[in-house]
C-alpha cells in the first residue's frame, strides 16, 4: 500500500483549528520561521544563488539569504526589450538596495523562438504555460555560474496572492446572492452583452482597473455560474470547451469544497493539491533539471505551510490587498517603494507571436493534430478561438 507521509489537507484541519489571533505576534514569527527555513536551504558545499524578479516573494527570500551571508547572494533574472513584460529593471533596483551580485539578461525575439523549438526536449509532454519558456533561459543564466538557486515560488498559494482569490469570494457574496435561475435567464438574454451595459461598467471603471474588456468577457462568462466549483473552474484558465464532452473531468476535490472555510481559502487549497505541484513546480523543475540546476523552494518547507494556515483570513488579505502578511514582513526588509507595484507574472508577447512570428507553426501544428486528437478535442472550438485572434 503507498500512503503518503505528510497529507496537506489533514494539515489544513489541524491549522485551522489553532488559528492566531495577535497579527504583531505572528508577523514576527512568521519572519523568524521563514529565516530559519532560508537558512537550511543555504546549505550547500557548490556555488548557490536566487532567481530575482523584482516582486514580493523573491525579493523576501534573496533579503533573508543577504541577512545570513557576509558575502554577496548570487541573484539573476531576465529581460525583455518590451516594458510590457520586462520585470529587469525592478530586479536590478532591489539587487542593488540588497547588495547582492546581480547578473541579468535581456532576451530577443530570436531568444524566445528558438527555445520554444526546444520544448519537446525539456517537457515530456504538452503543457499550456507560456512562462515555461523564459523560465528555461532564466535557468540556463543562472547554471552559467552557480549549480543551486532558491525560489520565491509558492507564496501566491500558501498567502493567497492571486487576485482571483479574492475577486471569487466577492463575486460568491455578491452574484451568488442572486439565484442562479435569475442569473441564467438574464445571460440568455444577452443584457450583459448590450452596448449600454458595457459602456455604464467601463465608464465607472476605467480608472480602478486595467485591462477592462478581458475582465469584462470573464465577468459574461462567470456570471451564471452554479455553485462554488463551477465559479472556480471558470475563473481558471483552463478552458473546458476545448475538450470534447466524454474528455471533461472534475477540476475540483470534493473534500476541500466542502470545507467550512471562505471560497478564497478552498480556492488556495485546491491550486497547493493541483495547479501548484502540475503547473508551477513542474515547470520550474523541468527547465532547471534540464541544465542540471538544483532548485530549492523555502515558502514550501511543511512548517511554513502548517503556520500559514494558522493565519485568519484578514491576516493574509487586508486593504484590498493579497498576501498582507507576507507582505508586511518583505517591508521591514525592503523598501515598500520598490515593490509596491501592479502584479505582472513571468509572460511573453505570445499574442504578438501567434499573430506573426508562430502563425505558420502554429497553424500547421492546430492541422496536424486533427488527424489523430480529434476525439480528445473539440477543434471546432479551438479553430473559432485561434482564427479570431489571428484577426
Amino acid at each position: 500500500k503507498v500512503t503518503s507521509y505528510w497529507d496537506f489537507e489533514k494539515e489544513v484541519d489541524e491549522s485551522i483549528s489553532n488559528i492566531q489571533s495577535d497579527y504583531l505576534e505572528s508577523k514576527n514569527y512568521l519572519n523568524y520561521l521563514l529565516e530559519e527555513k532560508v537558512k537550511e536551504r543555504m546549505i550547500s558545499d557548490v556555488p548557490l544563488g536566487a532567481f530575482l524578479s523584482g516582486g514580493y516573494d523573491s525579493s523576501l527570500i534573496v533579503a533573508l539569504m543577504q541577512k545570513n551571508q557576509t558575502r554577496k547572494i548570487k541573484t539573476f533574472s531576465i529581460g525583455f526589450d518590451s516594458p510590457d513584460y520586462d520585470e529587469a529593471v525592478f530586479s536590478k533596483k532591489v539587487a542593488d538596495h540588497l547588495g547582492t551580485e546581480h547578473t541579468e539578461l535581456y532576451i530577443n525575439d530570436r531568444d524566445l523562438l528558438e527555445t520554444i523549438y526546444k520544448i519537446p526536449q525539456i517537457y515530456s509532454e504538452p503543457f499550456a504555460d507560456s512562462s515555461q519558456i523564459p523560465t528555461i533561459l532564466l535557468s540556463q543564466l543562472t547554471k552559467s555560474k552557480v549549480t543551486v538557486s532558491l525560489s520565491g515560488d509558492g507564496g501566491d498559494e500558501i498567502f493567497g496572492g492571486y487576485s482571483r482569490y479574492f475577486l471569487g469570494q466577492r463575486i460568491v457574496n455578491s452574484l451568488g446572492k442572486i439565484p442562479f435561475t435569475l442569473r441564467r435567464f438574464i445571460k440568455v438574454l444577452n443584457i450583459l452583452d448590450n452596448s449600454l451595459t458595457k459602456n455604464f461598467f467601463f465608464f465607472f471603471l476605467k480608472n480602478r482597473l486595467t485591462g477592462l474588456q478581458g475582465k469584462y468577457d470573464k465577468l459574461i462568462n462567470i456570471f451564471d455560474f452554479q455553485d462554488e466549483t463551477d465559479l472556480y473552474a471558470r475563473l481558471s484558465t483552463f478552458h473546458n470547451s476545448f475538450l470534447n464532452n466524454n474528455s471533461n473531468e472534475k477540476l475540483y476535490k470534493e473534500s476541500i469544497w466542502s470545507k467550512d472555510l471562505t471560497y478564497a481559502e478552498k480556492a488556495m487549497m485546491q491550486d497547493t493539491i493541483d495547479y501548484l505541484p502540475g503547473d508551477i513546480l513542474r515547470k520550474v523543475d523541468l527547465a532547471s533539471m534540464s541544465v542540471s540546476l538544483e532548485t530549492r523552494i523555502p515558502f514550501l518547507d511543511h512548517e511554513i505551510i502548517s503556520y500559514a494556515w494558522t493565519l485568519p483570513f484578514d491576516f493574509k488579505y487586508r486593504k484590498g490587498s493579497g498576501k498582507f502578511i507576507l507582505k508586511d514582513i518583505a517591508h521591514d526588509h525592503i523598501s515598500s517603494d520598490l515593490l509596491d507595484r501592479p502584479k505582472q507574472g513571468f509572460d511573453i508577447p505570445l499574442n504578438s507571436y501567434l499573430r506573426n512570428e508562430l502563425r505558420e507553426y502554429s497553424t500547421s501544428m492546430i492541422d496536424k493534430s486533427k488527424k489523430n486528437l480529434e476525439e480528445l478535442f473539440n477543434f471546432e472550438e479551438i479553430d473559432k478561438v485561434y482564427n479570431s485572434h489571428l484577426v
